[in-house]
């Protein structure tokens, strides 16, 4: 099992993602698919390894939304108050999950962790 997703390249046709040091296998989407789930992480981890799966990607998220903010001009902005908002509910994920990873690493613990992103294709009104 691959420890930590770092980065999604997409194509028409195509998405490749890249784990720590490995390139996993594209995998061929069909061209008028209008909802896709792509499981992100599925498997047995310990809490060390859980830490490097779900810190990383909720770091990234925290990433992406400060980067909406300090890209914007103006702080009432939709967008801004929505990252703001976002990046609130990341951090009380972050102590939940935090809490959840010591809890299993002094109980000696594994974690099974099983995470699907849904993905709707739409065009905007």
């Amino acid at each position: 099992m691959n420890k930590c997703l770092f980065h999604c390249y997409e194509s028409k046709t195509t998405l490749s993602i890249i784990f720590q040091k490995q390139l996993v296998t594209p995998t061929y989407l069909p061209m008028n698919s209008m909802y896709n789930n792509i499981k992100l992480v599925e498997g047995i981890y310990s809490p060390i390894n859980s830490t490097d799966v779900l810190l990383s990607l909720i770091a990234d998220k925290i990433k992406f939304h400060n980067l909406q903010i300090l890209s914007s001009k103006n702080e009432d902005d939709p967008n801004v108050i929505h990252a703001k908002k976002r990046i609130a509910e990341l951090k009380e994920s972050r102590k939940l999950i935090t809490n959840l990873i010591i809890h299993a690493r002094d109980q000696n613990f594994h974690m099974k962790i099983d995470g699907t992103v849904n993905i709707e294709l739409f065009k905007p009104a």
